[in-house]
């Protein structure tokens, strides 16, 4: 478990969801906050990419059932 009472932290542990989003970034931890950042991301891809149509898909050389894969791979480039 995250000990959000450290001193690094701005917020109170018991301050609400606003709270626990501004200790999650007030973290030092870059990497902690690049997966935070690149998740977000790959949500974002995956959602505008589950409203295109079949044929927008296609065009794009994409299925329905790649677009988890696709989100990822452009969200998490090797």
């Amino acid at each position: 478990m995250v000990d959000v009472t450290s001193s690094t932290h701005n917020a109170k542990p018991d301050s609400g969801f606003l709270g626990f989003f501004t200790s999650l970034f007030a973290r030092r931890d870059a990497a902690f906050s690049f997966g935070i950042l690149s998740g977000l991301t790959a949500h974002r891809i995956y959602k505008s990419l589950d409203a295109k149509s079949d044929a927008e898909l296609a065009r794009m050389g994409l299925k329905r059932t790649d677009i988890a894969q696709a989100a990822f791979t452009r969200a998490f480039p090797a």
